[in-house]
């Protein structure tokens, strides 16, 4: 899978309306839904407010950017507080994580997982690339980052020689733009499959939750 971000230079109108979006995102998501993790032994919940999430990615402003940043870290604790007294009642532990990524704040979420799913998310992203802060700035994300445990990591694109081959424009592009952001490469089933960083990132986990 290729994946780039074209330009967006289209204006946001509307400032009060957004920011309201986001706070009715943050109440929409703060109770768990616990049917879906009694059935699927996982929940998530994407940062999906209008207009960010739409396929030409953008990022907020600084303030909007922060809100929502805020609101992803009051849906994780909620979430989080919710797995513990789950736990204390059944005994089964927990993973609880906020994915807090960039280029695009909005790409972000909360995940969690019982049971056997807990494993699932043990290899979603590959370790972080030379550069990335071992935590999110506040400067950038603001206070509410501030005590949760976070782990660096690179967020992963995928291609392979054979795609490149096929699509000129697309090879063109990843020489200029993912080639030196290359994390390994696999020879699988005769086909070369190059796995690059497309963004970075972050998992924030609050004590408590237990890794896979």
């Amino acid at each position: 899978m290729s994946v780039w971000y074209p330009k967006n230079r289209g204006k946001v109108r509307g400032w009060t309306r957004r920011a309201r979006h986001v706070e009715e995102w943050r109440q929409r998501h703060l109770a768990l839904d616990e049917h879906a993790l009694a059935r699927d032994g996982r929940d998530y919940v994407k940062l999906w407010i209008d207009p960010w999430f739409r396929l030409v990615r953008r990022e907020p402003p600084a303030w909007l950017r922060r809100r929502m940043v805020t609101a992803l870290v009051d849906v994780h604790r909620a979430w989080h507080e919710r797995l513990l007294a789950r736990e204390r009642e059944t005994g089964e532990p927990f993973d609880c994580m906020l994915w807090l990524l960039r280029p695009f704040v909005i790409d972000s979420q909360v995940v969690c997982a019982t049971g056997d799913m807990r494993p699932f998310y043990r290899d979603t992203f590959p370790s972080a690339r030379e550069g990335v802060p071992a935590s999110p700035p506040e400067t950038t994300y603001g206070p509410s980052v501030s005590d949760i445990v976070w782990t660096s990591v690179s967020v992963p694109g995928y291609t392979s020689e054979e795609d490149l081959a096929e699509d000129p424009e697309w090879a063109r592009l990843f020489e200029r733009r993912y080639r030196s952001r290359v994390l390994r490469t696999d020879r699988v089933a005769g086909i070369t499959q190059i796995q690059y960083a497309v963004g970075s990132g972050w998992i924030g986990r609050l004590p408590g939750s237990t890794p896979p």
